[in-house]
């Protein structure tokens, strides 16, 4: 948030755009000491993991509030949009549903305790205080951004702005219909997490129809009663599902030697084949490898910089081999097992490629998996 301050500060005179994303309050909880020193002094009552997950929270509205404060400070508050949101529901976050208490057997994640979040909008010209129930999504907000701001709207977009709703409409004129659809993997399926959302209406799956307005909980299945709803809420979905190219068109390429960048910057979480190090704890307690897909914009020799650790953390990798493969280029190098780095040089052509890598132990070293990858990459174009 301070380095947020800090850019907008820096660029407050010209049109800017700053995207604040936090992990918090994702796990592992960890408590903010102050916020959690202010909690207990109010005597909540709580587990140690609850207390821990609140002073995140309370420690998010904090950094928030100075962050606002900023921005009215420099007579920014009447032309600046602030859009606060989270990502998903996926998840406990201290805060059990008040209509559903359980596992769901199928489909959880297409579920509105899931995926309905809270999304706040300040733009004072417009923005009416208040809660609004009419059906939206972050697809919305791209759409209603570019209205804002006067910037012609592609057709290609799936949302729609937000604008009548931000002045104080309640519901839009028509019923509209989002999909939501969370595969939680790397490889989709229909109607796998999926719903059909209007604002009455919730197709969960394909096969189960609740009535949100009266069963909020999503408790009483009447697909059976309503099969007519069901059909026209399964074709929306077909149509979307029928419009999504091959996922191999969907591959998005990390570009390596891009003349516009220094260098680049690649983690385990852009494997898009092989182990996902999403957690934090996964740098400590798992050893997992995957794939890259890369693209190399132009011919030379290019520097990698293999760690088990980002640069913020120079911690030893315990290894005694490091390799690279790029494509059919491969290289491999020793290493000390303090090293906190492995560089390796390739010489490589323009092109698509998988890229790939390998830190090996010692041969006596019996613990857990002998051989992972590099979980940051830092790729630099050393010239021709």
């Amino acid at each position: 948030f301070e380095e947020a301050a800090q850019f907008i500060e820096r660029n407050r005179k010209e049109p800017f755009f700053c995207f604040v994303s936090t992990p918090a309050t994702h796990t592992p909880y960890q408590a903010e000491p102050k916020a959690m020193a202010r909690i207990q002094a109010r005597g909540v009552d709580a587990s140690e993991a609850d207390l821990k997950l609140y002073s995140m929270i309370e420690n998010i509205d904090d950094n928030v509030g100075r962050l606002l404060e900023r921005i009215d400070e420099w007579g920014l508050r009447d032309n600046t949009i602030v859009i606060l949101a989270t990502d998903q529901g996926v998840g406990f976050r201290g805060a059990p549903s008040p209509y559903f208490d359980g596992k769901r057997d199928n489909h959880g994640g297409a579920y509105d305790e899931k995926n309905r979040v809270f999304c706040m909008m300040r733009y004072p010209p417009l923005t009416q205080a208040g809660v609004n129930d009419g059906l939206a999504g972050m697809v919305d907000v791209l759409p209603t951004v570019l209205d804002l701001c006067d910037v012609p709207m592609p057709s290609s977009l799936d949302g729609r702005s937000l604008r009548p709703l931000l002045a104080g409409d309640r519901r839009w004129d028509d019923d509209r219909a989002l999909i939501v659809q969370c595969p939680r993997n790397r490889y989709r399926e229909e109607w796998q997490n999926a719903s059909v959302k209007t604002q009455q209406w919730r197709l969960v799956g394909g096969d189960r129809l609740f009535d949100a307005e009266k069963d909020p909980g999503q408790v009483v299945n009447l697909a059976h009663e309503h099969p007519d709803i069901v059909a026209s809420l399964s074709n929306i979905y077909k149509g979307f599902w029928l419009s999504l190219p091959p996922a191999s068109e969907l591959l998005s390429r990390h570009v390596l030697g891009d003349p516009r960048s220094l260098e680049t910057r690649l983690n385990g979480m852009d494997w898009y084949r092989g182990g996902s190090p999403w957690h934090q704890l996964h740098l400590t307690r798992a050893r997992q490898n995957g794939v890259w897909a890369v693209e190399v914009a132009r011919e030379g020799r290019y520097r990698f910089e293999l760690r088990w650790f980002p640069r913020e953390s120079p911690r030893a990798i315990g290894a005694v081999e490091a390799s690279a493969r790029v494509g059919d280029r491969y290289a491999s190098v020793s290493l000390d097992e303090e090293d906190p780095q492995a560089v390796i040089e390739l010489e490589l052509e323009p092109g698509e490629f998988d890229f790939e890598t390998a830190f090996r132990l010692a041969e006596n070293d019996e613990g857990g998996n002998r051989s992972w990858g590099a979980y940051f990459v830092y790729v630099s174009y050393l010239g021709d």
